[in-house]
């Protein structure tokens, strides 16, 4: 990562030692943050976030509605300061790893200060949507601490390039110098010409054992998934598990698609409700999340 990108970032991310508590997301980006943030740092995840994947969707921008589940384990201490949210875009100062566009507006006040998010510190917004950052918070989270990528294997370059879209810009001739731009910041220049080498491996990877997949808490308060643990240990050489504590259901959360027109503080006197997690999807649309 370069220096200038890197001195955005929260002073909290030099930390490496204390032993914060995690929250971890539903799919394959959170629980690779997960699995560096436990072998690395010997963080455990007493808590998750899942969505329903039986949305009663009806209407148009602010009429479709769903739930977002929020757990926690018997060893989570529910104090704000001891966690790390990793690929969750929590509106509210706590630490977390994201890479979701949070901004609405180009001056937004009402955010995370603690996120530490490519598209934050750069102020994406919907005004310059296409000037995203399509990187995974895996990568980022790989680009802050050093890790040299470099010496990876051909095989965990193309794990790493699938998840949540990195190839997606060099797809499109419109989007390649911007998806260069974002792999120069991060320091990862080289990645670029493998992206573009082995494009097609890398788009099959994501369709093979990305898409559609995800992380649930089953009947039982135990966590499952039709990730193919098997094949990513293969690859990346250690054994790859979830996390093996109970949960049980803290929260539940209501979502809805919004239109953008919309302010933070708009949608919160709209509905009565406190914004929990938000996110833009489109220039035009985004998904939020309401406590209560």
């Amino acid at each position: 990562m370069l220096k200038e990108i890197k001195d955005k970032f929260p002073a909290w991310c030099e930390d490496t030692e204390t032993k914060y508590q995690l929250i971890m997301s539903d799919d394959i980006d959170a629980f690779m943050c997960y699995q560096m943030q436990k072998l690395n740092y010997g963080r455990e995840c007493e808590y998750f976030i899942n969505s329903s994947k039986d949305r009663a969707y009806k209407g148009y921008y602010g009429e479709k509605t769903g739930k977002q589940y929020f757990y926690n384990t018997d060893n989570a201490t529910n104090k704000t300061k001891n966690t790390i949210a990793l690929d969750f875009s929590i509106n509210k100062n706590v630490k977390a790893w994201d890479n979701h566009v949070v901004h609405i507006g180009n001056h937004e006040t009402n955010y995370n200060t603690l996120s530490a998010n490519m598209n934050l510190v750069n102020n994406i917004n919907k005004n310059n949507y296409t000037q995203k950052f399509c990187i995974s918070t895996f990568i980022t989270m790989l680009s802050y601490y050093e890790v040299k990528i470099q010496n990876w294997t051909h095989d965990e370059l193309i794990a790493l390039c699938g998840i949540d879209g990195l190839y997606q810009p060099f797809k499109n001739s419109k989007f390649i110098e911007q998806g260069k731009k974002n792999l120069h910041l991060l320091g990862f220049d080289f990645l670029s010409d493998f992206i573009q080498e082995n494009l097609k491996e890398i788009e099959q990877f994501d369709q093979k054992y990305y898409k559609n997949k995800s992380i649930w808490v089953n009947k039982d308060g135990y966590l499952e998934t039709n990730l193919d643990l098997d094949k990513l240990s293969d690859i990346w050489g250690f054994n790859m598990e979830l996390p093996k504590q109970q949960f049980n259901l803290k929260r539940t959360l209501e979502s809805r698609i919004f239109d953008t027109s919309y302010s933070k503080e708009q949608l919160e006197n709209k509905y009565n409700k406190k914004i929990f997690n938000i996110a833009l999807t489109y220039r035009s649309s985004g998904v939020v999340s309401f406590i209560g």
